[in-house]
């Protein structure tokens, strides 16, 4: 697939530039699309669409090995990914809505309801992470899926790392909020 990436470029140093960044962040893109599509081929399409993005953007990556540079990659291969997410959304809610029409036939079919509600509460969950703030959903998801540090959060963001902290803080308290809501709903 580099090939093909390749072959749109035109300089030696764009090209090699272009291929560090594949190999260097490739399956952290992937990694970073999966959190929120939870599927493979979904996740493939978003890194596949944030690289065609890339490509046309090579000039504003200076260090191809910086935070700055992940931080410019994440938010291109997540815009992508929530866009897929959400283009999928209706197919998957109908997906879900058949599931729970078969929960009063067999034991089997009864576990496959059983993991149908676990999926939908992971959707519930990336559904109102997708409801906060763009800052908040960014700091949230930098720290506890990419495990990075506050102050990493911050020079990427470029903020202070104090604030990267309040930024964490007020999310999570939305997001308590939101699936509180979202919970009362279902009782």
């Amino acid at each position: 697939m580099v090939k093909l990436y390749l072959s749109e470029l035109e300089g030696s140093e764009d090209k090699r530039k272009f291929e560090q960044i594949y190999q260097h962040y490739r399956q952290r893109m992937y990694s970073a699309a999966y959190g929120v599509v939870h599927n493979s081929d979904d996740a493939e399409d978003a890194v596949q669409d944030a690289f065609e993005v890339i490509l046309g953007k090579l000039d504003i990556i200076r260090d191809v090995y910086s935070d700055e540079t992940w931080g410019y990659l994440f938010v291109v291969v997540r815009n992508k990914a929530i866009k897929i997410y959400n283009k999928n959304k209706n197919r998957k809610d109908r997906i879900s809505e058949d599931y729970n029409l078969l929960a009063d036939l067999t034991e089997e079919v009864q576990d496959v309801e059983s993991h149908v509600l676990q999926n939908e509460l992971s959707d519930m969950i990336a559904h109102c992470l997708l409801e906060l703030p763009e800052r908040c959903r960014t700091v949230i998801y930098l720290h506890y899926c990419n495990e990075m540090s506050y102050a990493d959060i911050g020079k990427v963001l470029d903020i202070t790392e104090s604030n990267a902290r309040q930024i964490a803080r007020r999310g999570r308290k939305l997001l308590e909020g939101k699936l509180k809501e979202k919970s009362d709903i279902y009782e």
